[in-house]
């Protein structure tokens, strides 16, 4: 077992480079590499599935490996259930990065037909298709929202230097817009990390960072309040754990997180409240 973890944080590592712009100086023979490791670990898989103490061994491995600096793929960390799939998942990860070269590029769509047909009869063709157009609408929708946010800051700096604002639009209303756009892109950034790993504490303890960092922006708060305030009701939240307990929908994960993390915002600020109250005047 230390053999085979030893091996999992070379690939964790590889997978965390095919990210990066370093795999755009990939050539054959370091993509043969990764692929074949990517296999290695399928093979990994078929034998542990059926040892339950075993994966959950392993799985616990997995998290640690992927909490080390440089040994990690991300926020999004690979799980066990991941590696069933090992091949696809570096080849989507490579489709996605635009720093390949024309060859390596070739070779990823390529190697798309080497995969076995999955259980739903997919073949490595309808994979690469599936695949991709999963990648153009992330990024078509990513680079949307980023277009509004974009847009509104110009309109409120061309408003500035013609000095038109109360003629034209109120910067509030602007600012209003600039709120409700990055608390969308918060929304989608939560829900993207929750769906994939709800229950990694390295996930959670990233998304908390990621609150914390922009918590410090300006209008910060303002934006995690509006992104909680538009998610699921309590309500909703109450219905769909009666329905099923085992089964808890990222967008109620979401919802959790963001209110878990307001409320201790709350509490924070009332404890420091009384502390400055109890001060000699």
């Amino acid at each position: 077992m230390n053999e085979v973890m030893r091996n999992a944080k070379t690939f964790l590592g590889l997978v965390q480079t095919a990210k990066t712009d370093a795999a755009g100086h990939w050539n054959r023979e370091a993509f043969q590499r990764a692929m074949q490791w990517a296999e290695y670990f399928e093979g990994v898989y078929k034998k542990l599935e059926t040892k339950a103490e075993v994966v959950t061994k392993f799985s616990r491995g997995l998290e640690i490996i992927s909490s080390q600096p440089g040994a990690c793929s991300g926020p999004s960390p690979v799980t066990f259930a991941d590696l069933k799939h090992s091949r696809r998942m570096l080849l989507k990860i490579l489709l996605q990065n635009p720093y390949l070269s024309g060859e390596l590029y070739s070779l990823v769509l390529d190697n798309y037909n080497s995969l076995s047909s999955s259980p739903e009869g997919l073949t490595g063709t309808d994979m690469l298709n599936q695949d991709a157009t999963e990648c153009s609408h992330a990024k078509a929708q990513r680079e949307t929202l980023l277009g509004i946010k974009a847009f509104t800051s110009q309109a409120v700096e061309r408003m500035e230097k013609r000095g038109h604002t109360d003629h034209t639009l109120d910067s509030k209303d602007m600012i209003d817009v600039e709120i409700q756009t990055d608390a969308c892109i918060l929304h989608q950034h939560l829900l993207h990390h929750l769906s994939k790993n709800p229950s990694s504490q390295s996930t959670l303890d990233y998304l908390h960072d990621k609150l914390e960092e922009i918590a410090q922006k300006p209008h910060g708060l303002e934006i995690i309040s509006f992104a909680d305030s538009h998610l699921i009701s309590q309500e909703h939240e109450e219905q769909r754990e009666a329905e099923d307990s085992s089964d808890i929908s990222a967008e109620i994960r979401c919802k959790r997180l963001l209110s878990d993390w307001l409320l201790k915002r709350v509490n924070i600020a009332s404890a420091n409240e009384i502390k400055d109250d109890r001060k000699p005047p």
